[in-house]
């Protein structure tokens, strides 16, 4: 049972990058040993998983036998797609395994519920910690009402974000490796939205768009506080989404939204409460020096990515101070190191 759930997980992840705001979800079919039918949850909007395996299936006849894996719990309403729990009834399938349930209010049991009232056999929690980390950003927002958090910086061995520049000087100064940016376009794949503040904006005059991995571009977030960052910079320069929180404009124009905020500063829990309220499930905050410090110091991070190059820069931006963690990895991307930090309880938002 365990090998036709992992396959499940495994297509799951083709998903990736293309379905936010829903989950990522895989669905095995298996009767006499054999998987007859799977299929995956391909893009926001188009059919699910249970759907695309049951399509996949040529001999009808075998789902009167069959057991159907699926990684998290079938819906039961109707949203965009039809539910899935209704189809998997139609199909006359017995036996269903799910791993996770499905903590969308729309959702949250009723799926299981539908298939046990029409009589299908039902268990839940096979592979469950494994189908929670697939979604965890999904999970997150529900049970937490907060966007999952990454933070993701470059840096020098002597931990320099930049190198000095002459004043006034502009322009993206890369110090990893072209490998170690290819997965940082992986990391914006994997999230909704990105973010960058008002300095790093004018500095490095970022597209924070994907060029180096497949998927959809993620919702451009600006913080800039009097709307210095000039209309014509590369973020604003196609038509996906672009929130620019500040202290003067409250409208939107075209595919740009300006969120205005009161007070001096803008508040990490106060952001991320604000992208919650827009559906933003997943955040990665791509600089700079000063707003990762803020949400280090908040203590509202998931995960930390950093890439650190072999050579040193003896002076420049420092990079952002580490709270007292140990990296849960170490990987070696060409001559750069990966760091990775998990945060096992974040904080949460105030009330």
């Amino acid at each position: 049972m365990e090998a036709y759930m992992r396959r499940a997980l495994e297509i799951a992840r083709f998903g990736e990058g293309f379905v936010a705001p829903n989950p990522m979800v895989g669905c095995v079919i298996v009767a006499d040993d054999q998987i007859i039918g799977e299929g995956w949850h391909r893009a926001y909007g188009e059919a699910h998983a249970e759907v695309r395996a049951l399509e996949a299936v040529s001999q009808q006849e075998l789902l009167r036998r069959a057991t159907l894996y699926v990684t998290l719990e079938p819906c039961s309403h109707y949203g965009k797609t039809p539910p899935c729990a209704k189809a998997i009834v139609q199909a006359g399938i017995p036996r269903v395994v799910i791993a996770s349930l499905d903590p969308n209010p729309l959702v949250a049991g009723k799926g299981m519920a539908y298939l046990q009232a029409h009589g299908l056999e039902v268990s839940t929690g096979l592979l469950a910690a494994e189908a929670r980390a697939l979604n965890r950003r999904f999970l997150q927002s529900f049970e937490q009402s907060r966007p999952y958090l990454v933070l993701k910086w470059a840096e020098s061995a002597d931990r320099f974000m930049d190198p000095l520049r002459a004043q006034g000087e502009q322009g993206s100064m890369a110090i990893s490796s072209a490998l170690s940016r290819q997965d940082a376009h992986r990391l914006r794949a994997e999230q909704q939205a990105i973010l960058v503040g008002k300095n790093t904006a004018l500095t490095d005059n970022p597209a924070l768009t994907l060029r180096h991995w497949p998927g959809r571009n993620p919702i451009r977030i600006l913080i800039d506080p009097q709307l210095q960052v000039p209309r014509h910079f590369a973020l604003f320069n196609d038509t996906t989404p672009v929130l620019v929180f500040n202290r003067l404009r409250n409208e939107r124009e075209g595919h740009i939204q300006y969120c205005q905020y009161q007070g001096q500063t803008l508040a990490p829990a106060t952001l991320l409460q604000s992208l919650h309220s827009l559906g933003i499930q997943s955040l990665l905050v791509e600089g700079g020096a000063h707003t990762l410090q803020a949400f280090l110091e908040a203590g509202l991070w998931n995960e930390i990515y950093i890439y650190r190059a072999p050579h040193t820069l003896h002076q420049g931006l420092p990079s952002p101070t580490l709270p007292d963690l140990q990296p849960v990895s170490v990987d070696r991307l060409g001559e750069d190191l990966r760091i990775r930090f998990f945060n096992s309880a974040p904080n949460s938002l105030p009330e």
